[in-house]
Order: C-alpha cells, then sequence, then structure tokens
C-alpha cells in the first residue's frame, strides 16, 4: 500500500458499501464537526510527511452547488469551488509536491446527487461506459511561493487544465 493514494470521502458516504474495499486507503471526513475535520488534518500532515500520496480536493465539493459566489471561473466557464483555508496550512506544514489535475466528467460515471431515491441508491454502479477526462499539470513546490501565492497559483492552473484542449 505504499503507494496507494490515499482519499478523503465525505463521512456520510464512507459507510457505503462502495467504500467497503477502499477502508484502507480512505480518511473519512466530517465536515460538519470541526473537533473531527481538525482530526482528520493532522492524519493528512501525518500521511504527507510520511511521503504518502493524498488525494485533495480542496475546494470542498466535486460538484458545484447553488450559487456562484465562492467559485472561480475559467474561460470557457468551467468551475471550481475557491479552495478552504486550511490547504494553505497544510502546505506550510508538509514538504511535499503538489500535482495539479483536473478531472471532467466524473459525476457522469458516478453520480454525486445529494438526494438518491429509491431504488437507485441501493443499486447506485459507476457508469464505466461514460467519458472521464484528466488532465495533469506540472507538480509545484509550494515552498517556492508564500501561503497565500500558493494558493491562488494553483487555483489559476487547474481553471488553466481545465480550458487545456487534448
Amino acid at each position: 500500500l505504499r503507494f496507494t493514494p490515499y482519499s478523503l470521502p465525505d463521512k456520510k458516504h464512507y459507510d457505503r458499501r462502495e467504500f467497503i474495499p477502499l477502508r484502507k486507503v480512505c480518511i473519512p471526513v466530517d465536515r460538519k464537526n470541526g473537533r473531527e475535520e481538525l482530526k482528520t488534518f493532522k492524519e493528512m500532515e501525518e500521511i504527507l510527511n510520511n511521503g504518502k500520496i493524498l488525494i485533495l480536493h480542496p475546494e470542498k465539493e466535486h460538484t458545484p452547488e447553488e450559487g456562484t459566489e465562492d467559485y472561480l471561473f475559467s474561460k470557457s466557464d468551467k468551475s471550481i469551488n475557491k479552495f478552504r483555508p486550511g490547504i494553505r496550512k497544510l502546505f506550510s506544514r508538509t514538504n511535499c509536491l503538489v500535482l495539479p489535475v483536473w478531472i471532467d466528467g466524473g459525476p457522469g460515471v458516478i453520480p454525486n446527487n445529494k438526494k438518491y431515491s429509491l431504488p437507485s441508491s441501493i443499486f447506485q454502479f459507476p457508469r464505466l461506459w461514460r467519458k472521464i477526462t484528466i488532465k495533469i499539470g506540472e507538480p509545484l513546490e509550494p515552498a517556492n511561493f508564500s501561503n497565500n501565492e500558493v494558493v491562488e497559483h494553483l487555483e489559476n492552473i487547474l481553471l488553466e487544465l481545465a480550458d487545456k484542449e487534448m
């Protein structure tokens, strides 16, 4: 499991059966409990300081919710939620490389709907025939930037990747 990336599913999804085979490399996050979130943050630091790989979605949600005041938009109108403040602290406390990755089409494969209706919630299968596009940027060393600059720079890189033609 040394090179297997760790992921941070929301605690409300962690108990779903789809996560059973992945639980060894998942750290559930209870986003409604600040104390639990802090504990998870410390686990994230430990993982990165031990040279392991961590997959982060620092903008919190994979799919935008209603309202656009907290979103940044690319030239082609693709969006990300502004990064949460903790990501700055994580970068400053760990000496890790960051690999920016833009993923298009994820919700088409694994729906990210909050309102599941029965029986579709019971039989939530990935739609593997749907197209996903993954765009990978150049590795970034947060130590080369101030805390505020690195987050802004990373957000801009992701939005540029969103618009990059394949």
